[in-house]
Order: structure tokens, then sequence, then C-alpha cells
């Protein structure tokens, strides 16, 4: 295949079809430049597409599309907020003195 005079060598024939079926095949050269097969499509989140240089739309479509591909389930909207060990310590140990309280008020 050629794109703006640049041949594109192979790129991945199932994210190829992939985007061809979601009417994206103008992303081939990018997905095929970033080396993306279909063994690391269904890893990538549609943020990690959008840094690549897909609009968000799109980004959504292929994430989705590809999670399918492998029946893997579409990851949830919102972010997973790391937390430190630490704080999730002082947080049981600050829940176990109020509760100590709480069943000192009941008596």
């Amino acid at each position: 295949e050629v794109v703006g005079g640049d041949a594109v060598v192979g790129g991945d024939a199932v994210v190829n079809a992939l985007l061809g079926d979601l009417g994206l095949q103008s992303y081939r050269r990018l997905f095929a430049v970033e080396m993306i097969d279909a063994e690391t499509l269904p890893l990538l989140f549609h943020e990690d597409l959008e840094e690549m240089g897909v609009v968000p739309d799109a980004a959504r479509a292929i994430a989705a599309a590809a999670r399918r591909l492998v029946g893997a389930p579409t990851p949830p909207t919102t972010k997973v907020v790391a937390v430190d060990s630490a704080q999730l310590d002082g947080a049981a140990v600050h829940q176990a003195r109020l509760e100590r309280e709480l069943d000192d008020h009941r008596e």
C-alpha cells in the first residue's frame, strides 16, 4: 500500500481489517509505523491511541472493537487512581479507631 508517497510495509492484516471495517483505513499507515499488531492493539486504551494521533471518537471505537475482537470486556471509563499502601494503612488505623469510638458510644 502506498500512502502520501511513502510505502507502508506490511501492517498487521487483522489490524488493517479492523480499521477497514470501522471505516478508519486512513489510520493503517500510522498503525504500521507504530508496529501495532493484533496482539498489542487490545492492550491499548483509547488514551494511548489518542497519544499516537488518533482522534478521540475514532480512538474509542478502535479500542472497543479491539477488545471485542479478543473477547475482552470494555474497560471502565473512569480512571483508576493509585493509592500508596501507607495511605491505606493509615486509613485502616483511622477507621479502626473510629469504630472503637462508635462501639464505646453505643454502650
